[in-house]
C-alpha cells in the first residue's frame, strides 16, 4: 500500500507511528512471542537454519527500529528516534530531508 490520496501520494510517519504504537508488546524479547498484531511470526521471519553450522534469527531491521536494544546496548537504540517522529510529523520531515541532504 502506498498511501495514495486523490491529491497523489502521502508521504508522513505513518509507518514510525504504526511500529511504535501498534504492537502490544515493549521490547523485542516479548515481542518474538507476542507479535501482536502482525501475522507474521517474528520468530522465524529471518531464520537461517544453517549460520555456519548453527540456526541464526537475523534481526528485522523494522523491529531494530521498534524496540530497544535487546540486549541493552547490543547496536544504537533507534527507538528514541522512532518514539519522537511517530508523534510528530514534522519532525520526521525534517530529519528525513536532513538526511537526505
Amino acid at each position: 500500500r502506498d498511501n495514495y490520496t486523490p491529491e497523489g501520494p502521502m508521504f508522513d510517519n505513518e509507518f514510525f507511528r504504526y511500529i511504535i504504537h501498534e504492537p502490544i508488546e515493549s521490547n523485542v524479547f516479548d515481542f518474538s512471542s507476542n507479535f501482536q498484531p502482525f501475522e507474521t511470526d517474528f520468530s522465524t521471519w529471518f531464520r537461517d537454519d544453517d549460520f555456519n553450522g548453527t540456526p541464526l534469527n537475523h534481526l528485522d531491521t523494522d523491529v531494530v527500529l521498534a524496540f530497544p536494544p535487546h540486549p541493552a546496548g547490543a547496536y544504537p537504540d533507534y527507538s528514541v528516534d522512532s518514539s519522537a517522529f511517530s508523534v510528530d510529523n514534522d519532525l520526521f520531515l525534517k530529519a528525513f530531508f536532513a538526511a537526505l541532504d
